[in-house]
């Protein structure tokens, strides 16, 4: 019997839509098997199982909603706060080596929100919460170097020496991409305090390196080429 064009189609459809399920579904749906037959076409095989990224309602895991207090902060200057404060946690969740965890912001009126997404991986959930909701450590420090034992040999890394200046003297503090090769920076505003001591930093240390460091880990090392 020969099917209508109309039919004919609509079965063309129908195995398409089986052949994708079959690749697409897991080998196992909790106590169903999927029968396994090896599907090739040239050297692209077809009947293996793909990778499917599962969501935390699926695989379970922690959803963090942090509010952000905006009141002692200027209503020009909350989004780029709110975009900071998600710069910070993002860097500390991914040198706490955190896999595929997510951080976004949320605005609605007045009400600004940074929301954490994290996968079951991580093991201790109180460890977890301390890492997003611990207030982040901003410090200018500056870097010390060992001289090597001969005039030929680099100098080593001895560390850090921690300065006077701190986040508590920031007004605010935000991650910025320069135009021409997007490479990361830094941008500050300091308040009146912070301002004098930046000052007498930079004054002290032309032609050496200042580092701005988060949670103890350096952030960016510029040299200063002046006073600012």
């Amino acid at each position: 019997m020969k099917l209508s064009k109309p039919l004919q189609a609509l079965v063309i459809i129908a195995l398409l839509v089986i052949a994708s399920l079959y690749i697409v579904l897991p080998q196992q749906i909790g106590s169903i098997s999927r029968p396994f037959f090896p599907i090739k076409i040239g050297g692209l095989d077809l009947s293996q199982e793909l990778p499917l990224k599962q969501g935390l309602d699926i695989r379970g895991g922690l959803q963090v909603v942090l509010t952000a207090h905006m009141e002692s902060i200027e209503e020009v200057d909350r989004q780029s706060a709110l975009d900071s404060l998600k710069n910070k946690i993002e860097r500390r969740v991914d040198l706490y080596g955190v896999s595929e965890s997510t951080v976004k912001t949320a605005v609605n009126g007045q009400d600004y929100r940074v929301i954490v997404e994290i996968p079951v991986d991580v093991a201790d959930t109180l460890q977890a919460l301390s890492l997003i909701g611990e207030t982040a450590k901003l410090e200018f420090a500056l870097p010390q170097y060992l001289a090597g034992e001969t005039a030929t040999d680099e100098a080593t890394f001895a560390g850090f020496t921690p300065t006077d200046l701190t986040g508590a003297d920031l007004k605010i503090a935000e991650v910025t991409f320069e135009t021409e090769n997007r490479l990361p920076g830094v941008s500050l505003t300091f308040k009146e305090s912070g301002r004098e001591k930046f000052q007498k930093l930079t004054k002290e240390n032309i032609e050496k390196p200042i580092a701005i460091l988060l949670d103890g880990e350096a952030v960016t090392m510029p040299i200063v080429r002046q006073e600012i």
